[in-house]
């Protein structure tokens, strides 16, 4: 799987994101995806809305459910 950090959702990425920005170890450069091979970080970053994925990666369990 590759991922892409994108950042904020809904903002202009070309002016708020970092030239480099790091995540689980992993450095990411400004508009390049990074192939990710633990597949730990692939569920995490996979399930993060501030990246975009390419390839298979399964979406991490989440949070569980608030209960009342």
């Amino acid at each position: 799987m590759k991922a892409k950090y994108i950042g904020e959702p809904g903002t202009n990425e070309s002016k708020t994101l970092p030239d480099e920005f790091e995540a689980y170890g992993i450095v990411f450069e400004k508009g390049k995806f990074v192939e990710i091979e633990d597949p730990a970080v692939a569920k995490k970053l996979a399930g993060n809305s501030h990246f975009e994925v390419e390839g298979e990666a399964q979406r991490g369990p989440g949070r569980p459910r608030k209960e009342d």
